[in-house]
């Protein structure tokens, strides 16, 4: 789940947290406020099999990265 949803004192907490490397950003009173945090913070939201991810800024890098090297790998012996 990308925003965490738990009680405390009673009240709604919402934290976001990067559904690939567990990081997440600080707790908001609103769920709405939390979308706006990670959204101003740079995470991406995808929806995979149904279901919404968050992904930090750091993660959507990593990503990028893997990408580039996975397609350079699949050009190798093709010049």
């Amino acid at each position: 789940m990308a925003i965490e949803k738990r009680w405390e004192d009673g009240e709604e907490i919402f934290t976001p947290v990067c559904d690939t490397c567990g990081d997440a950003l600080e707790d908001e009173w609103d769920f709405d406020d939390a979308v706006a945090a990670k959204k101003a913070a740079g995470w991406r939201s995808r929806k995979i099999d149904g279901e919404w991810i968050d992904i930090c800024p750091y993660c959507q890098e990593k990503e990028k990265h893997e990408q580039a090297m996975n397609d350079f790998a699949g050009l190798k012996g093709r010049f």
